[in-house]
């Protein structure tokens, strides 16, 4: 079995209590795999940490893992007092899971570590651990909150101490790995970051997360300071939550400009040009493995790790989404149709930035019959499965809709394949520098929506053609 090939594997998933993180993460953090969250203190990385263990206790049927839980914590003190305050209203909003006076942090097995080495030798004792609780409830889940906090100060800036840390980090890593694997665990850990690093204050605490995390998912969590505006009774706090990269998760080929945008200016800082033909080979690929593909292929890798460009990436395109524009036609096209009588719905199998893409086009967005978006609980597979399409089809009124009477329209080959294996006929609006061989899949292709008549697939015509 292939690297490539264990990707496509579904993994098990445990809830994390929030429906929109449990979204965002694909149903939330998956087992046999580790998971890190990467954050300042105060972003609420405890919080969430704390409430997965408590909500691994559920049911498998209601997003849990029906275990308990190995919570090793670096921070001091442990906060006990937040965690029975949480169990308090978890066990009250699931009285009917548990027996009358059952406790569910009496399944949250508590342990301090006080160093790295102190760490690698808990890890060596984990197995025995975990095999003896399969007796009653489970194991299933490991917690370490924080793993930077290990390596923060321990350590001196000499050779001999890095390459020391540097062991210590990869034992421990891989041991987590193993534990994951053998048991189908679900392993999260911590990370905190400072936002300023000064001269004499040691190693910047992103790089190790991301070390940790070279084939793993990572999310980062960010406070943004309120604009300056203040209310009478509370000041406000936005908090943003991104996954900067996950294996298991697909990377869109939507909005695909502006990843080329980007991608173009990272490598102008390297005096390189972005080649189409190097796009081609991104396209469709995970997110991890692209950014592999990118470093290595334009000779960078040397200065700029897959790891760091996928967070310089997702930091840019924060800014450029909510600038985003209609296709031009687009919006007369939507506009006709639905004047028409013509039914319209969305579905797109990206939904980490849809919010971000669509708030400029929010009244055209409306005229959609309904918008199918890629985690919706039928779209099991992403495109080019066909699922996301099928989705859309059972969503109209009357449906499902027979497929040879829809048209599908696409700008990527990923989204014109899952089309055609639904059986549904395909205009495709491509990128012009997207190389016309993936084009013959398409039943038309069109340079603009501009272009598009109606009436030559019996649609009502524009009255001003």
């Amino acid at each position: 079995m292939t690297p490539q090939s264990l990707l496509q594997l579904t993994s098990q998933k445990c809830t994390t209590g929030c429906p929109i993180l449990d979204r965002l993460l694909y149903g939330g953090i998956p087992c046999d795999s580790i998971t890190e969250i990467v954050a300042e203190s105060g972003s609420g990385k405890t919080q969430i940490c704390l409430q997965l263990s408590l909500h691994a206790q559920l049911p498998v049927s209601h997003g849990g893992l029906a275990a308990s839980s190995l919570y090793l914590h670096t921070e001091f003190p442990f906060p006990f007092r937040r965690l029975h305050q949480l169990c308090l209203s978890f066990r009250s909003s699931n009285a009917h899971h548990f027996p009358v006076n059952d406790n569910p942090c009496d399944r949250i097995f508590v342990q301090s570590v006080h160093s790295a080495d102190h760490l690698l030798e808990i890890m060596s004792k984990t197995d025995p651990f975990i095999e003896n609780s399969k007796n009653q409830v489970p194991v299933r889940l490991i917690v370490i909150d924080s793993i930077a906090a290990l390596f923060r100060s321990d350590f001196d800036n000499t050779p001999v101490e890095l390459k020391r840390r540097s062991s210590l980090f990869f034992k421990i890593s891989s041991k987590l790995k193993a534990l994951a694997k053998r048991f189908n665990l679900a392993v999260l850990v911590t990370n905190q970051v400072v936002d300023l690093v000064g001269p004499n204050e040691g190693i910047n605490g992103l790089r190790i997360g991301l070390f940790l995390s070279r084939n793993e998912e990572v999310i980062r969590e960010e406070n943004e300071k309120s604009n300056g505006q203040s209310c009478d009774f509370v000041k406000k706090k936005m908090r943003k939550l991104y996954v900067v990269f996950a294996p298991h998760l697909p990377e869109s080929s939507y909005t695909e400009k502006f990843y080329t945008e980007v991608q173009e200016t990272i490598l102008a800082r390297f005096n390189k040009t972005f080649d189409w033909s190097l796009k081609a080979k991104m396209m469709g690929m995970k997110a991890i493995e692209a950014a592999r593909v990118f470093v290595e292929e334009t000779g960078i890798s040397d200065s700029l790790s897959a790891e760091d460009f996928l967070v310089e990436r997702e930091s840019m395109l924060q800014s450029l989404f909510p600038t985003s524009e209609l296709m031009p036609g687009a919006s007369r096209l939507i506009e006709h149709l639905h004047a028409k009588g013509v039914p319209i719905c969305l579905a797109t199998s990206h939904r980490r930035h849809f919010e971000l893409k669509t708030q400029r086009h929010g009244e055209l967005f409306k005229l959609m019959h309904h918008i199918v978006l890629g985690d919706d609980p039928e779209v099991k597979k992403g495109k080019p499965a066909p699922d996301v399409f099928l989705a859309a089809a059972r969503r109209f009124e009357g449906g499902p809709i027979d497929s040879e009477k829809i048209l599908v329209f696409e700008d990527a080959p990923a989204g014109a394949r899952a089309a055609k294996n639904a059986g549904m006929s395909v205009v495709m609006v491509p990128d012009p520098r997207l190389d016309s061989s993936h084009h013959a899949i398409a039943d038309q292709v069109l340079s603009s929506l501009m272009d598009f008549n109606p009436s030559e697939w019996g649609l009502p015509a524009f009255e001003n053609a």
